[in-house]
């Protein structure tokens, strides 16, 4: 479903329940699902003319010190804001630990391994590396008396820098279905 269509279908539920003499939703919570919508517009928060309201107030309760809003779309179903710089590794990687070496055979026999950073949000310079299954271990030689130990695996990716860093995940059963970037 498209982001315009989808709103559309959004103020269509919150007209016919306000029709059958109730709202859909807690006034709190319908201010905090139409930010995520608005949000998750790919061409801009603002493009569409009904989230304006509700991102202006957004704005206004930020710079008052106020949290971000909420929004329950279904009983196991949340949202969570954060800060990164990086996506989550794609399943089913996993972050190299942080100060860990990692390599693909390929990688080795090129004398290249990266170092972890861990599950990193990228604010100190450490860049976020994915790697699958743990194959084997090799050591790498640097001088006299200077060597890694590297962990061998089937998968080495470094994640890219995306921004904005500021997101929302909305998780299902603690499941991430969606990651939303915004910037105010």
């Amino acid at each position: 479903m498209t982001q315009p269509r989808a709103f559309c279908v959004y103020v269509g539920l919150l007209f016919m329940g306000s029709l059958m003499g109730r709202t859909v939703f807690a006034e709190d919570d319908q201010y905090g699902c139409k930010v995520l919508l608005c949000l998750s517009d790919k061409r801009g928060a603002e493009t569409e003319v009904e989230c304006r309201p509700p991102m202006a107030r957004l704005r206004h309760d930020l710079k008052k010190g106020r949290g971000f809003p909420s929004c329950q779309m279904g009983e196991d179903t949340q949202t969570q804001q954060g800060f990164s710089y990086f996506d989550p590794c794609p399943k089913p990687l996993s972050p190299l630990p942080i100060r860990q070496y990692g390599t693909t055979r390929e990688m080795a026999k090129a004398g290249r391994y990266v170092m972890g950073g861990g599950d990193t949000d990228g604010r100190h310079g450490h860049k976020k590396t994915c790697v699958g299954k743990a194959l084997g271990h090799t050591i790498f030689y640097l001088g006299m008396d200077k060597r890694i130990s590297a962990t061998i695996y089937d998968v080495v990716q470094t994640m890219p820098i995306v921004t904005p860093p500021n997101y929302i995940d909305v998780m299902r059963g603690g499941e991430l279905l969606q990651r939303i970037r915004w910037s105010l």
